[in-house]
């Protein structure tokens, strides 16, 4: 039986700020197209984050 060590990985980078916003931008390639739409479409409604809650709480309803 495998133990459940071999499965663990080292969190710590989790918790460390990025030195540079950008570069942090570029590592993720999702977050960098995400704020590429929103910055691409003024007119888009932005939602602040109680609003998204609600929404997800009502659509398990």
């Amino acid at each position: 039986m495998e133990s459940f060590s071999r499965w663990r990985y080292d969190s710590s980078s989790l918790y460390e700020k990025p030195n540079n916003l950008s570069e942090e931008i570029e590592e993720y390639p999702e977050l960098k197209e995400s704020i590429q739409r929103f910055l691409d479409n003024p007119e888009m409604k932005r939602y602040a984050a109680r609003e998204l809650k609600e929404a997800r709480h009502g659509n398990r309803k």
